[in-house]
């Protein structure tokens, strides 16, 4: 019941944060509106229902909210779980707790400053006469999202493969061994991701085969750790 009520503790703590945070980006919602508007590129969107703008602004800043407080809810989760583990153990999963945020951060930051302005550029440059490319702000917000959030759970694959490495499920050498089928993979995953767009699908793969490239540099530095101990 001790450990029930401390996790408890840190996750109130953590939910306590996150609402600050999310109060704190409503008051400055045009601002962080305007941000998430750029990748557009002055293109006006539009709002279809009269409580449309103001629920897009809760939404706004409750996702951002959540977004902004992942470090301290990894933080607390190593907090509760750092005293009950080995040494050993500590070593392998504190690194990777780190790395979560701050790898899912470079996902949507790559995602919203590089991917989806191509992404925006060929789905709105297709016209006609009388047709207006103009999309509602709520569906916008819902691809932006999206996106971002699908980059940025795919910039953790590295994290997944170095843990299932020091777990023994895999080893570097099967997963320099599975390369080419993975080069195949991930071109195949981003052409679902992205529009039929040679270039935005390049330009999605490429950093994640950088990423398994480096995860498989990460597995042999643990196997010499390991020779080594």
């Amino acid at each position: 019941m001790n450990h029930w009520g401390e996790l408890r503790r840190r996750l109130l703590l953590t939910c306590a944060a996150m609402l600050a945070l999310m109060v704190l980006l409503f008051i400055f919602k045009e601002a962080v509106l305007n941000f998430l508007l750029q990748p557009l590129h002055g293109t006006a969107v539009q709002t279809t229902a009269v409580a449309e703008l103001f629920f897009t602004y809760l939404r706004v800043a409750g996702w951002g909210g959540f977004l902004l407080a992942l470090p301290l809810f990894f933080w607390q989760i190593w907090a509760f779980l750092a005293p009950g583990l080995y040494a050993h153990e500590r070593r392998v999963l504190w690194p990777a707790l780190a790395a979560v945020p701050v790898l899912f951060y470079a996902g949507a930051a790559f995602a919203f400053y590089a991917l989806v302005p191509l992404v925006l550029d060929y789905l709105l440059g297709f016209a006609q006469p009388g047709v207006l490319a103009q999309p509602r702000l709520a569906d916008y917000l819902g691809f932006l999202f999206t996106l971002l959030g699908v980059v940025g759970a795919a910039f953790n694959l590295p994290v997944v493969l170095v843990l299932s490495m020091a777990l023994g499920f895999i080893t570097p050498a099967q997963l320099a061994a599975a390369r080419r089928w993975v080069i195949v993979g991930v071109f195949v995953v981003a052409a679902f991701a992205t529009p039929p767009d040679p270039l935005s699908q390049t330009v999605l793969a490429v950093p994640l085969l950088l990423l398994y490239e480096a995860a498989i540099l990460s597995g042999k530095l643990l196997e010499k750790q390991r020779k080594k101990g």
